[in-house]
C-alpha cells in the first residue's frame, strides 16, 4: 500500500516510511545506490519500524526513487507498507546511511535465513577470490539473518556477528556503495570472521594440516565420515549428526545411538545432480529444492528394487544412466536410510560450509543432532554434553546460535508445495491476515471498521503438543513459531517457553488474549492458561479440527461457507470422544459437525495410539468371532503379553474411549496387514501402509454412509476376508486408500449439495498422505478443493487456525 501526499512540483523533500521484511536484506544499500543513481540527497537508516528515508531532489526523480526501492528489491525483502510525508528542502549535498536511533519499540520484521546467492557461491569457489573456501561467506542476498540476530534492528553490534571486529577489505565493501556488501551486517572473511575447528569425542581439539587452516580440517572430517564415523556438525541454526549414506553399519550405529530404530533420515545430496541418481525430482520439486529455503523435500527414489519412475519421461533422458548404473553395489543403504520407503526426503548444500565439506557426488545422513524425541541443539556446551557417546567427532565453529531453527519438510503435490514442517528459510517470516472484514493490506497496526481507527488485539495461539509450533501477530501479520517438536519431555516444554519468550523480546509483543487447544491434558493448553491467568488477560480454547480447517480459510481469507474436511490421529471432542474424522460446516467464528467416521473404542486409552494392534483385535473379533484362521492364527500369537486382558475387555461393560479417528483407522488396517503392532516414532504404521500400496491401483471396496455417519467397517472387513484368501497385501492396502477416497468425495459432494457449499477444506496430518490426496483427485471433484501452501497441513498449522478464530471471536463480541 502506498499513501503519497498531496502533489507538489520542482524540489521537494519526501519522508519514506517502510514497513515489512526490509531488514537484513540489503535494503538500505538498495536506497543508497538508487538515491546516488538518481543523484538525490538525504539518508537512510534502519529503525525499530523497518527502514526509514528522507530523500530530496525533483519530485519526478522522488517518485522514480520509490517505483525502483519496490522494483528492484531483493526476493527476499517484503515491502508492507510505504507511507510518504512532505518535508521542507534541506541545505545538504550527498546522501548516506545513519547509524539506528536506539531506544525505539520494535515493530519491523526480520527475514529468515537463506542459502547462498550464486554470486557467494562463484566467489567462494574462485581460487583468485580472497573469499575462496570461506565457510561464512555472505552478502546483502543471503545468509543469516533470524539465527543470528539478538535484537533489533538489524545492525551488525546487535548480532552474534558484534566480536568479529572487520578487517580493512571486509570493512572497504561494507562501505563501497556499489558492493553487494554494502552494510551487508555479517560481513567477514577468513582474517577477520568466525571459522571451523574439529573437536574429538571428549572435546578436546584435534590439530588438522600444519596450521589448521579449514580446508584442512574439512579435508580430515570427510575422511572420517568416509571411514563410517558419526560427526556432529554445528550449521546455521543448530548441530546435524552426519553420516556416509552408503554406510548401512554406521547407519545402524547412528540410529542405536540416537534411539531412533525405525524413523526415516534425511540424506543431503552434495549436488543436484547426485540427487537425480536416487530420486525422481519433477520441475516442481527443483524449484523447491533449489529455492532459497533449501528444505528437505520428499522424493519418490529409484533404488535398487527397480522401481520404475513415475516421471520418467523427466527423469530419463538420452544417455542418462540408470540408479544401478550410477551407484551400483555400493549405492545408497536404503533399507538403513528409509526402511520400506519409496520415498526419500533429499536437501541440497544450504550453507557455504556444506558447498566445502560436501563432496559433490556424496550422499550423506544428516539428521537433527539430538536424541530422537528432543529438541534440537544448538549450544556447544549443551552439544558436547548431550552427543558425547552419539558422535565420534564435533566440526564445531565460534559464532553463537541465538535462535535454533531445525530443517524444514515440503512434499510436492500437484506441482504445489505441501509443507511437513516450516521451520528454518521460512521462520520468522510473517502472514498477513484479513482483520474487521477486510482484506490484507499493509496498515501497520490498525485498520479501518466502520470509519472507524480498531487496533489489532494481539493474541499468542498455543499450537497443539504435538509437532508444536505456536503463532503471535503484530497488527494483521501473523508470526508463525519455528518447530519445535513434541511436548512431550522437560526439553521440548522448555523450547516452546524460550521460543515464545524469544518472539516477545525480538517483536516486542505483549499478548492482549491467549487461546489453546481445548484438550485440557495438552502442555500447550496448560501452559498458555497459566500465562493468561498471570497476565490476567482472556483465555479462549477452540476445537482441535476446526482448528485445522480455520488454518486453510486464514491462508486464502476464506470467510466461508466451506465444507472442512479434518482426517487426522488425535483430536479432543466437544462430546468427549477423540474425534479425527471429521466433515464440518465452518463459518466465520463458528462451526457444524455435519458427519463423521462411525465410533470405534480406544481399548487403553492413549496406549491403543501407541499400539494399534489393540483395535485392530477389535475389527478381528468382530469380523471372525473367537476363531481366528489363516494369517490371523500366527499374527495373534505374536501379540504381546497381555493381550488376553484387552481381548476381555471388548466383552465386558467397562466403559472405554471412543474415536472417529481417520489415522487410528489407518494404523488399524496397517496392523491388519502385518505392518506392526506398536509404533517407534509417530505415524509409523500409517505410512507403511501407504508404502505398501505403491504402484497398486486396488479394488474399490464397500462402506455404510446414511448422511450422519461414514462407516468404514465394511472396508475393514472385506480386507480381513481378502487377507484370509491370499490377496495380496500390496492390493489389500491400495484398495483401502481408494475405498477411503472414494467415501470421502462421496461425503464431501453430497454435503456440497445439501448445503449450497462451493468450496472444501482439507485439512490434517492424514492429508500428508500423497496416494490419498492422487486418489481423490481421481474422482475429479466437481468442487473447489483446496489444501494450505503456507503452513503445514498437519498440527503445525493448528495455531494460526487458533489465531484465526480467536481474532474472529473478540472483534465479533465488540
Amino acid at each position: 500500500m502506498e499513501r503519497k501526499p498531496v502533489e507538489t512540483t520542482g524540489q521537494a523533500r519526501w519522508g519514506i516510511r517502510f514497513t515489512g521484511v526490509v531488514q537484513g536484506v540489503g535494503f538500505r544499500p538498495l536506497v543508497s545506490v538508487i538515491a546516488h543513481e538518481l543523484g538525490l540527497t538525504g539518508f537512510v537508516y534502519n529503525d525499530a519500524a523497518g527502514v526509514y528515508v528522507e530523500v530530496q531532489g525533483d519530485e519526478t526523480l522522488l517518485r522514480a526513487f520509490v517505483e525502483a526501492v519496490q522494483a528492484r528489491k531483493a526476493p527476499t525483502a517484503r515491502i508492507d507498507d510505504t507511507v510518504i510525508t512532505v518535508h521542507p528542502v534541506a541545505d545538504e549535498t550527498a546522501f548516506l546511511i545513519l547509524p539506528s536511533p536506539a531506544g525505539d519499540t520494535m515493530s519491523t520484521f526480520i527475514g529468515a535465513d537463506t542459502a547462498p546467492c550464486e554470486a557467494c557461491l562463484k566467489e567462494l569457489t574462485d581460487p583468485e577470490d580472497r573469499r575462496y573456501g570461506y565457510s561464512f561467506i555472505n552478502c546483502t542476498h543471503c545468509g543469516p539473518r533470524y539465527t543470528i540476530i539478538e535484537k533489533a534492528p538489524y545492525d551488525r553490534q546487535f548480532t552474534t556477528m558484534a566480536p568479529f571486529t572487520m578487517c580493512s577489505p571486509c570493512q572497504a565493501e561494507y562501505d563501497d556503495l556499489h558492493g553487494r556488501r554494502y552494510h551487508a551486517e555479517p560481513t567477514a572473511c577468513g582474517v577477520c570472521g568466525p571459522r571451523y575447528s574439529l573437536l574429538d569425542a571428549q572435546g578436546n581439539a584435534v590439530e588438522c594440516g600444519l596450521d589448521n587452516a579449514e580446508e584442512d580440517v574439512f579435508a580430515v572430517v570427510r575422511n572420517h565420515i568416509a571411514n563410517g564415523d558419526i560427526v556432529a556438525v554445528k550449521g546455521i541454526g543448530g548441530y546435524h549428526l552426519v553420516c556416509d549414506a552408503r554406510n548401512a553399519k554406521a547407519i545402524d550405529r547412528l540410529r542405536q545411538r540416537k534411539r531412533r530404530p525405525d524413523k526415516p533420515l534425511a540424506v543431503m545430496a552434495g549436488s543436484l545432480a547426485t540427487a537425480k541418481t536416487v530420486a525422481c525430482i519433477s520441475e516442481a520439486e527443483e524449484a523447491v529444492l533449489t529455492g532459497p529455503e533449501r528444505p528437505i523435500v520428499l522424493l519418490e527414489t529409484l533404488h535398487a528394487s527397480k522401481t520404475a519412475c513415475r516421471r520418467r519421461p523427466e527423469r530419463m533422458r538420452a544417455g542418462e544412466e540408470t540408479i544401478m548404473d550410477a551407484i551400483g553395489p555400493g549405492g545408497i543403504a536404503w533399507e538403513a536410510v528409509a526402511p520400506g520407503n519409496h520415498y526419500i526426503g533429499i536437501m541440497l548444500p544450504y550453507a557455504p560450509v556444506h558447498h566445502l565439506l560436501v563432496p559433490k557426488d556424496a550422499l550423506w545422513v544428516m539428521t537433527s543432532g539430538n536424541y530422537s524425541g528432543d529438541t534440537v541443539i544448538y549450544e556447544d556446551e549443551a552439544a558436547l554434553r548431550t552427543l558425547t557417546g552419539v558422535a565420534d567427532w564435533f566440526l564445531v565453529h565460534n559464532r553463537r546460535i541465538v535462535s535454533p531453527v531445525d530443517d524444514s519438510v515440503v512434499a510436492v503435490v500437484n506441482d504445489e508445495p505441501l509443507l511437513f514442517r516450516r521451520s528454518r528459510g521460512y521462520v520468522p517470516l510473517s502472514l498477513t491476515m484479513a482483520v474487521g472484514g477486510q482484506a490484507p493490506s499493509s496498515e501497520k497496526e490498525t485498520v479501518k471498521r466502520d470509519a472507524q481507527p480498531y487496533r489489532v488485539p494481539t493474541i499468542l495461539a498455543m499450537g497443539g503438543d504435538l509437532k508444536h509450533v505456536f503463532a503471535i501477530n503484530k497488527g494483521r501479520e501473523v508470526l508463525p513459531g519455528p518447530h519445535i517438536g513434541d511436548l512431550a519431555n522437560e526439553a521440548t516444554n522448555e523450547a516452546m517457553e524460550r521460543a515464545i519468550a524469544r518472539y516477545e523480546q525480538l517483536f516486542t509483543l505483549i499478548p492482549d488474549a491467549v487461546v489453546a487447544d481445548k484438550n485440557p491434558q495438552y502442555y500447550s493448553s496448560r501452559y498458555g492458561r497459566a500465562y493468561a491467568s498471570d497476565k490476567g488477560i482472556p483465555y479462549l480454547e477452540v476445537q482441535h479440527h476446526h482448528a485445522h480447517i480455520a488454518a486453510v480459510m486464514a491462508e486464502d481469507q476464506l470467510e466461508g461457507p466451506v465444507l472442512g474436511v479434518a482426517f487426522d490421529g488425535t483430536g479432543y471432542g466437544d462430546d468427549g470422544d477423540i474425534w479425527g474424522g471429521e466433515f464440518m460446516l465452518c463459518e466465520g467464528s463458528r462451526y457444524e459437525r455435519l458427519v463423521h467416521l462411525a465410533r470405534t473404542p480406544l481399548p487403553g486409552g492413549e496406549r491403543a495410539v501407541e499400539e494399534p494392534w489393540r483395535q485392530a483385535l477389535w475389527y478381528l473379533r468382530r469380523t471372525c468371532g473367537e476363531t481366528l484362521s489363516g494369517p490371523y492364527e500366527a499374527w495373534r500369537e505374536d501379540l504381546p503379553y497381555g493381550w488376553e486382558l484387552v481381548d476381555q475387555l471388548f466383552k465386558s461393560k467397562m466403559p472405554q474411549l471412543w474415536t472417529t479417528s481417520a489415522g487410528r483407522l489407518f494404523d488399524a488396517v496397517g496392523s491388519l496387514l502385518g505392518l506392526g503392532y506398536r509404533h517407534s516414532y509417530d505415524s509409523q504404521i500409517a505410512m507403511a501402509l501407504e508404502q505398501l500400496a505403491y504402484s497398486k491401483r486396488g479394488n474399490l471396496y464397500d462402506f455404510y454412509y446414511d448422511g450422519s455417519v461414514l462407516d468404514f467397517y465394511p472396508l475393514v472387513r472385506q480386507i480381513i476376508e481378502g487377507r484370509i484368501k491370499g490377496v495380496a497385501r500390496s492390493t489389500l492396502a491400495a484398495s483401502f486408500h481408494r475405498t477411503l477416497a472414494y467415501g470421502i468425495t462421496e461425503v464431501a459432494e453430497d454435503l456440497c449439495s445439501r448445503y449450497g457449499i462451493q468450496t472444501i477444506v482439507l485439512g490434517g496430518g492424514v492429508f500428508q498422505n500423497r496416494r490419498l490426496l492422487a486418489e481423490m483427485a481421481r474422482m475429479e471433484p466437481t468442487y473447489r478443493v483446496i489444501l494450505p501452501k503456507k503452513i503445514p497441513v498437519n498440527d503445525g498449522g493448528l495455531a494460526v487456525g487458533q489465531w484465526w478464530l480467536a481474532m474472529k471471536q473478540l472483534t465479533e463480541k465488540e
